[in-house]
């Protein structure tokens, strides 16, 4: 028997509270409206009306025609019209606001994520998915998340119902449409221990092997609510920061462009989803993703998958565009990190060269062109399986040379098998697809690139974790750094850094979201204890199973074995100067207990640990039932500047017309409607010109302007665009 691997992961984004710039599945902050509004009603049904999705039983999947060939399924499509006219029900504020609510369920559910196939939001509106207690929210989405595509995939949310709150100010005209509701019979939150994958699989952050920067690059796919794959973002000869993200055909249905086509404007993409510091038994944040793409490039015979984010990765994000090498003879030793079953991030290495080879693969209707693809034979360490298709083949300069189409069974730990990667040489200069349009567009005829930090300023994690630490485990639910009967709710790490936080990571030993409890994050400047309060912003912590269609949680609550990396987007980049605090504060009547991860006395003897108790705070040295020294894992992403993030242009933008472009002096600007305003940035968000009311056309001098591509931001009364231009 022969395998056919296919790969996807989903970063969930489970944000609560979301900054300054937009991508296409970021949210906006703010919260949904409460339930009981005062105003007038127009229902369609019963008030609290739900949408019954039909029976669901696996025997489906056996009927669903259109299944990609060789996917990694954890979802089944409903397809569905659910729109204001149809369903739900609609509420008219006294200032002429109309809420739509509609509540959608299906029967044992382990998660649910829709697809918008209509969303075009006028400025003003705003659009949340939640679950009926509200412990996950995604939102708000804005006008900011418009895709010319006019199709919206959101992340996963726990459990078998949720409700969708479409919120649009007087005088709005917007359009939104669900067209398809996705049941999850996998649970892709599951930790590595529950056997999502192989127990051979090596976390990508317990070895060395690993270019650090390339395990940024590689992504876990969501295609079309129900599919999973992997990929990776690819650099370009000009530098320019282009989301191109490469993967495998076969993981959307390559065989019918309009089918492909679909399923890219749905996907989503979820980044730095990865055990933290080698603790197997953390889960990795799901909470960095981005939805939506269009195809670059896809050709069925060799496996290409190429494809163009319709957003850039945000500066918190922190992601990396790997490098290429096109040579026809690679030397050992070669890697892939990809996302097997959707499991966290893993590493398999070969010490091997691989050869080329024909990947006779599957059946009759999927057969790849002659010696298309490299042949690794065996790993050293870690497999590839369901769901690490389209992963990157890394050699030993950590550039990309291929990606994963599948392998041999048998598969399994242990047993040494076949794994094919197509060649990106095979596909470089084809006759009817030519990877170096896209990958070498200043026609350098390079044979070989290194790969691209996108941002000037990176956004690293910070942490004060010493490499062998080992984490605390409490004994009882009197814990050092959590709910405990002695009179103390805030604890504080300290950080001597200056910079700008996008936001924080906080690793749990124990977390339940509930209603009644709030949970809040500060950020203190100071020198020996925390001083001077910078930010405070509310926690919602989620570690309960939701499967019941009710307002509250179930009584049952999941152990707190399940331990999460929890990352807290910021409301505004926080300026900090020399040493600061991040605290979190607990409440102290506690319904759940919750604590955050400490460590084992440390090994260098220094203390960043610090509590607050009777209004005092003191160092965990003197901590009533610790007396060490410790670090929590509290772990903030900063930036040295801030790194303002440019939108992707998409090329079929029409309301925009540049002439001559590329250019090497002026460009003339023509706009097809009156603007608000215009501005120019290069790709790591400086501003180079902006003008408010322009004129129908404006000419630019960029002859001062340093070589590069750089983007054209335009403000129209209902929408934004963007344009990219050339200076040569």
């Amino acid at each position: 028997m022969r395998k056919f691997q296919k790969h996807i992961l989903s970063t969930l984004l489970l944000l609560i509270c979301a900054f300054i710039n937009s991508n296409a599945q970021i949210s906006h902050g703010g919260f949904p409206l409460p339930e009981q509004l005062q105003g007038s009603s127009l229902r369609y049904g019963i008030s609290n009306e739900w949408e019954e999705m039909p029976a669901f039983s696996m025997d489906l999947l056996e009927k669903e025609s259109s299944t990609p060939k060789g996917g990694i399924r954890f979802a089944y499509g409903f397809e569905v019209n659910l729109t204001p006219n149809n369903s739900g029900s609609i509420t008219y504020l006294p200032d002429g606001t109309k809420v739509w609510r509609v509540r959608i369920h299906s029967e044992n559910a382990l998660s649910l994520n829709l697809i918008f196939d209509k969303y075009h939001l006028a400025d003003g509106a705003q659009l949340f998915i939640y679950t009926p207690d509200k412990h996950q929210i995604l939102g708000a989405f804005t006008s900011e998340n418009n895709h010319d595509s006019g199709i919206l995939a959101t992340a996963i949310l726990d459990g078998d119902s949720i409700i969708v709150e479409y919120i649009e100010p007087k005088g709005c005209a917007g359009e939104i449409s669900i067209g398809k509701v996705n049941h999850g019979f996998k649970d892709i939150r599951k930790l590595p221990s529950f056997g999502i994958s192989e127990t051979c699989e090596v976390d990508v952050n317990c070895t060395k092997d690993a270019e650090e920067r390339s395990k940024r690059s590689v992504a876990l796919i969501v295609f079309n609510g129900e599919t999973l794959c992997s990929g990776s973002l690819i650099n370009n000869t000009a530098n320019d920061g282009t989301p191109y993200l490469l993967s495998a055909a076969h993981c959307i249905a390559f065989d019918n462009r309009k089918t492909a086509n679909e399923m890219a404007a749905t996907s989503v993409f979820y980044f730095n989803y990865e055990t933290p510091h080698c603790f197997d038994k953390i889960q990795g944040s799901l909470e960095m993703s981005l939805s939506g793409a269009s195809i670059a490039k896809i050709q069925e015979k060799t496996d290409l998958l190429l494809l163009l984010l319709d957003e850039n990765p945000p500066a918190d994000y922190n992601t990396y565009y790997a490098g290429w090498n096109i040579s026809s003879t690679i030397d050992g030793p070669v890697y892939t990190i990809h996302h097997p079953e959707g499991d966290v991030k893993k590493i398999s290495k070969s010490n091997s060269a691989p050869t080329s080879n024909t990947f006779d693969c599957c059946s009759d209707n999927i057969v790849f062109a002659s010696n298309s693809h490299w042949d690794v034979d065996g790993w050293k360490y870690g497999i590839t399986e369901g769901g690490s298709s389209g992963a990157p083949l890394f050699n030993s300069n950590h550039q990309i040379i291929g990606a994963l189409s599948g392998g041999y069974e048998p598969s399994g730990c242990g047993i040494t098998s076949h794994d094919f990667f197509y060649r990106i040489n095979k596909v470089w200069k084809g006759r009817s697809v030519s990877l170096s349009a896209n990958l070498d567009p200043i026609k350098s005829e390079e044979t070989q690139i290194s790969g691209l930090e996108p941002h000037q300023h990176p956004c690293k994690r910070l942490s004060n974790l010493d490499e062998g630490e080992q984490l605390h485990i409490s004994e009882s639910e009197q814990y050092p750094a959590g709910t405990n009967s002695d009179d103390i709710n805030e604890y504080a790490e300290k950080f001597e850094e200056k910079g700008y936080i996008y936001g924080v990571h906080f690793l749990l030993e124990k977390g339940t979201f509930y209603e009644t409890d709030t949970i809040w994050l500060k950020i203190y400047q100071g020198e020996n204890e925390p001083n001077t309060l910078l930010h405070k912003q509310r926690v919602r912590i989620s570690d309960c199973y939701y499967n019941q269609r009710k307002t509250t949680f179930q009584e049952s609550v999941q152990s707190n074995l399940m331990s999460r990396d929890n990352y807290l987007r910021l409301d505004s980049v926080v300026s900090v100067d020399s040493s600061f605090f991040i605290a979190i504060e607990v409440p102290q009547n506690a319904t759940y207990p919750l604590s955050i991860y400490i460590t084992e006395e440390k090994n260098s003897g220094r203390n960043t640990a610090y509590f607050k108790e009777h209004g005092e705070w003191k160092p965990f040295t003197s901590h009533p039932q610790y007396k060490r020294a410790a670090s929590l894992l509290i772990e903030p992403r900063i930036a040295t500047q801030i790194t303002t993030d440019v939108p992707l242009v998409n090329s079929n933008n029409t309301q925009i017309t540049l002439y001559p472009n590329p250019t090497t002096n002026d460009v003339q600007i023509f706009f097809e409607e009156s603007s608000l305003s215009f501005t120019i940035y290069n790709m790591n968000g400086i501003k180079y010109f902006s003008k408010e009311k322009p004129k129908e056309s404006e000419t630019i001098e960029m002859g001062n302007y340093p070589a590069g591509t750089y983007i054209i931001k335009v403000i129209y009364p209902q929408k934004t665009a963007y344009r990219k231009v050339i200076k040569l």
